[in-house]
């Protein structure tokens, strides 16, 4: 439980490749790891020598600085990538804290915020700071609150922007010393030596047991360390006040009470203008200064080997820190480990410290830090420089992050939630918007249909109209042709009374007339029956006749009656005007024989009746 309260809150993605750089008074030391299935490996590293630009934890000349990272960044090949940086002990202090108990990793920031007075000493504005939760338990929540000067994590930041990597995070140099030693002396009593230009410090770390002191360096050391006759520029020699009141074994293991915190660093650092913001773009670096900054610098293989006085008397004070710790905590120490020194040069303290305390002692190596991952291939003797930015790269996700990040978190967590804020009212709106395009899209779809349906109704009421004003003039056709044919059915009827008389020769009467259907039958009188053949024959020579047939013939006194059936035969407009000349003609030709044989019937009449009056 306490392994995942120590990460609670952070939001750093877990990288797999991390840069870890690390700033010697005399050369920058690079170191790329690259992580696969949680084992860490070492790909490439580089130490590139660089004078005159760091002192005391202070940059003094950033341009020098991150020409000497990005010389070292190009010499193993290395991308633009996030960079893990550290500062010094000297701009730094740490301090426990004991505060109520089941306090998330907000409540714990508002707390330290709400007694910044108390707890950090010194306005906000002028410093960074994180914690670590060390212990939480049902009585109180115990953490480690880490304060850095902003201008230092400032100064940190730009200079790996100018030498084109990001900072991922800014480290502690104090509590990266730590943990080298605690993996050191997991199994056993480790003791690990730090040399720098002014001072070596002693780690000694037994499972969770930790001990440090520091030592100033010997004025002689402390000129072959930076490779120069004389100390430190006076304009940035270092303040014995400074000093003694960042006393890492001081501060390292002061805890949280009623007294605040007092300032631990001057104000006479560099107060630059350059301001951490996770927006900044990363500038290039100038190449225009290459050639003024890469001048003085001297390669670190061709600076002269330590002399063997030299090297006892740096074997001198190790032993002298190591005797401290037995006389103190009578406890046997297993094995010593020197880093920051270049192994080669300072070949043989090993043996000299051995021989001195009677303590196995080697130079560290980056593999102590990696046992079970494989390493490239690294240079023996600067191998011991490689110790630092091989702990900052490991610590890239689980160590102290003195940048702003929890803002930055803040600042996304805000800007998300104004996102999810602007989605949650512009999905809405869009469905709306959405869903009126669609039903406006619909509505001018079915008008556009209406619209063609009213079209082809119009086209079909003009079809129907003229249907109807055809079915009327077809109408007026049929009532003309229907008056038509009752015209010339009239006109056939007046024909045949017209003509009848034209077919009656003399002699004949007709007395009736009866019409069924086409069948007509006319009964009348005649001198004789000559007169009714005649009669007869002329309606069949007429044309406008057929099947006539004289159906009875009786003498009646002086006349006979008789009944001639007929049928009737269409007749055309054009025929009948040659029917009523053709029947007129034939009419005066019965006429004529009807006539005559009038004349011979009353003369064989009188002839008869003279005889007959002769013989009476």
């Amino acid at each position: 439980m306490l392994s995942d309260r120590l990460t609670i809150g952070r939001s750093r993605a877990l990288q797999e490749q991390a840069l870890g750089v690390y700033f010697y008074e005399s050369a920058v030391c690079v170191v790329w790891l690259d992580g696969h299935a949680g084992r860490q490996h070492l790909l490439a590293s580089a130490c590139t020598p660089c004078l005159d630009a760091i002192c005391q934890g202070q940059i003094l000349d950033k341009t020098k600085l991150a020409y000497a990272i990005k010389n070292a960044c190009d010499a193993i090949n290395a991308p633009q990538m996030q960079a893990i940086a550290c500062v010094a002990d000297e701009a730094v202090m740490t301090t426990t804290i004991e505060l109520p108990a089941a306090l998330s990793d907000a409540d714990i920031e508002a707390q330290i915020l709400v007694d910044a007075e108390r707890y950090i000493g010194r306005p906000l504005q002028e410093v960074y700071f994180d914690f670590q939760v060390l212990s939480s338990e049902d009585a109180a929540t115990v953490i480690s609150l880490t304060v850095a000067h902003r201008a230092f994590v400032d100064d940190c930041v730009e200079v790996l922007a100018m030498a084109g990597l990001e900072a991922r995070a800014i480290d502690v140099a104090a509590l990266c010393r730590q943990s080298i030693a605690a993996k050191l002396g997991e199994t056993q009593t480790a003791a690990l030596i730090e040399v720098d230009a002014w001072q070596i410090r002693c780690h000694i770390a037994e499972q969770s047991f930790t001990w440090s002191q520091t030592q100033p360096l010997d004025a002689m050391l402390s000129s072959m360390m930076i490779d120069r006759d004389t100390d430190a520029p006076s304009s940035v020699a270092p303040s014995p006040t400074v000093a003694d009141a960042l006393d890492f074994s001081a501060f390292i293991n002061r805890r949280g009470d009623d007294t605040p915190m007092q300032p631990i660093i001057q104000d006479e650092h560099q107060h630059g203008s350059y301001q951490i913001s996770f927006d900044d773009a990363v500038p290039s670096f100038d190449e225009s200064i290459t050639d003024q900054a890469a001048a003085p610098i001297k390669e670190v293989d061709q600076l002269p080997v330590a002399p063997s006085d030299a090297i006892d008397r740096m074997a001198r004070q190790v032993g002298m820190l190591l005797d401290l710790y037995q006389q103190q905590y009578t406890k046997q120490i297993d094995q010593v480990f020197v880093m920051g020194l270049d192994s080669l040069r300072w070949s043989g303290l090993d043996r000299s410290v051995t021989a001195l305390s009677g303590i196995a002692c080697q130079f560290a190596h980056p593999k102590l830090l990696l046992p079970s991952a494989s390493t490239a291939e690294t240079s023996t003797s600067s191998a011991p420089l490689l110790m630092m930015p091989t702990m900052l790269a490991l610590r890239a996700t689980s160590g102290v992050n003195l940048l702003p990040w929890r803002e930055e978190q803040r600042s996304r967590s805000a800007m998300h939630f104004r996102r999810m804020l602007q989605a949650a009212i512009a999905l809405p709106i869009l469905v709306v918007l959405m869903i009126f395009g669609l039903l406006s899209h619909q509505i001018r779809h079915q008008n556009a249909i209406n619209a063609q349906i009213t079209t082809r109704i119009n086209g079909v009421d003009d079809q129907l109209q003229q249907l109807h004003r055809l079915k009327t003039e077809l109408s007026n056709t049929e009532d003309q042709l229907n008056a038509i044919d009752d015209l010339a059915s009239d006109r056939s009827m007046i024909h045949r009374w017209q003509l009848l008389p034209l077919l009656v020769p003399n002699g004949v009467y007709l007395d009736g007339a009866k019409q069924t259907g086409a069948e007509l039958l006319w009964t009348g009188k005649a001198v004789d029956a000559q007169a009714v053949s005649a009669f007869a024959n002329a309606l069949e020579l007429s044309g406008a006749y057929s099947d006539v047939l004289v159906v009875s013939l009786q003498q009646a006194g002086r006349v006979m009656s008789f009944s001639i059936s007929a049928t009737e035969l269409p007749l055309q407009p054009h025929d009948m005007q040659l029917l009523m000349a053709e029947n007129g003609a034939l009419t005066s030709a019965a006429d004529d024989a009807v006539s005559q044989n009038s004349a011979i019937s009353i003369a064989t009449d009188e002839s008869e009746q003279r005889s007959a009056d002769e013989s009476e």
